[in-house]
């Protein structure tokens, strides 16, 4: 995966972007939104249960929401024993810049108050 870091923490700190959370067409407004690099279980480069390919640090998303209606659509996008999922997209958007990040879901924890996405980034564009 290419170093994103630099791009995103700029949009990040510097342009203090809206963000929305698009799943099936479905969009919800995340109350916050963390990205950083994390280290990955693997001893060497492998491909993630045939679904990614996943390098020994990988970039990750995390997300609290508020809106519970989320959850019947998190089935659907969650990685393991699911072959077939869809991505989670954020957008960020600071006006005349706006950039995407395709995730998948590697598993989230649900409260009485919100619901936290840890997410494993696979694509940004800007």
């Amino acid at each position: 995966m290419a170093d994103y870091s630099d791009e995103l923490n700029a949009h990040i700190a510097n342009l203090r972007p809206v963000w929305s959370i698009v799943i099936m067409h479905q969009k919800f407004v995340p109350v916050q939104v963390d990205i950083h690099k994390a280290a990955v279980p693997v001893k060497k480069p492998d491909m993630r249960g045939g679904v990614y390919y996943s390098e020994m640090q990988e970039y990750r998303a995390t997300c609290t929401i508020s809106d519970t209606t989320i959850i019947p659509l998190l089935t659907s996008t969650m990685l393991g024993p699911n072959t077939d999922f869809v991505p989670i997209i954020l957008v960020a958007d600071a006006g005349q810049s706006r950039f995407q990040i395709k995730a998948h879901l590697t598993h989230y924890i649900q409260t009485k108050d919100n619901i936290k996405l840890n997410m494993a980034i696979v694509q940004v564009t800007v």
